[in-house]
C-alpha cells in the first residue's frame, strides 16, 4: 500500500496479492496499523 496526499485527503494504492481480483465498483477498505506509536516521515515513491 502506498499513499499521496491531495486536496487534503490521502489518496492510498492498494496493491493485491498476486491472483485475487476485485470487480468493478466502489469498495470501503479498512486498515489497521500494528506498530508503536511514534513519529513517522512520509516517504515519496
Amino acid at each position: 500500500m502506498s499513499s499521496a496526499a491531495s486536496g487534503g485527503e490521502p489518496d492510498y494504492v492498494v496493491t493485491l496479492k498476486p491472483g485475487v481480483t476485485l470487480g468493478s465498483g466502489t469498495y470501503v477498505l479498512k486498515f489497521g496499523y500494528n506498530h508503536d506509536r511514534a513519529v513517522r516521515r512520509a516517504r515519496s515513491g
